[in-house]
């Protein structure tokens, strides 16, 4: 480990896979108040600790631990990469501070209901992947976001995605959509993707202009819909 840390002259320090439990085993720590990046992912940790003094840090990868709750992240308030993907987390929280972050991964985790976002408005990636979320909501101050993946939910309904002006990119594949609607306010979206949805309806998407491509595979039309998107890849 400790020829990993000669990385920290450099500002980063990358753990992945190192077998650590705790951030306690790191010796000297919380004294990198330099470092910028810092890469955990694949290890065994448990619990946020041992971060408070790391108020430079900007890339933040915790993927693959075995967090079950967010907390100890409120003073790394220069952070604009987050990544807590495959943990236990049931409940997006302790990252109301992190008002600089602009890319959030929160794959494959407990996920069930979207919440405490509203602070996070540089935020221009968010991926929810593989969660237990049922319903859209909770983008209202999201306007910068230009990617939004949503995919493998509980979710039966677009909505909530009134305000996300700029987002461009939108995965909503497996879920239990049965109708494509809630869209009337994407206009620069170019991908959207409904993949392994019941869909047997779909109105309202011609205004998408900016639409380049559209996957519908899986969908439960009875015939092939007419969609006026002459410049648009559609694949069902």
């Amino acid at each position: 480990m400790n020829g990993k840390r000669k990385n920290v002259k450099n500002f980063k320090l990358d753990l992945f896979g190192a077998g650590i439990k705790s951030l306690s085993e790191v010796k000297g720590i919380d004294e990198f108040a330099g470092l910028k990046r810092l890469f955990l992912r694949e290890n065994s940790i448990v619990k946020f600790d041992y971060l408070e003094n790391l108020i430079s840090l900007e890339y933040l990868d915790l993927g693959l631990n075995s967090f079950s709750q967010i907390n100890s992240l409120d003073y790394i308030i220069n952070l604009k990469r987050l990544n807590l993907s495959y943990n236990f987390i049931a409940k997006i929280d302790g990252i109301q501070n992190l008002i600089k972050l602009r890319h959030l991964d929160l794959k494959c985790n407990q996920i069930s209901k979207i919440e405490n976002l509203e602070t996070l408005k540089n935020l221009e990636y968010l991926r929810l992947k593989i969660n237990s979320i049922t319903e859209i909501e909770g983008f209202e101050n999201l306007t910068k976001l230009k990617t939004l993946i949503l995919s493998e939910n509980n979710i039966e309904e677009i909505k909530g995605l009134d305000t996300l002006v700029n987002l461009k990119h939108l995965e909503l594949d497996y879920n239990q959509i049965t109708e494509v609607k809630g869209l009337e306010n994407l206009q620069n979206l170019e991908f959207l993707s409904l993949n392994g949805n019941p869909i047997s309806k779909i109105d309202n998407i011609g205004h998408l202009k900016c639409l380049r491509e559209l996957f519908l595979i899986g969908s439960n039309f009875k015939t092939k819909p007419e969609l006026n998107l002459p410049l648009c890849q559609i694949i069902i």
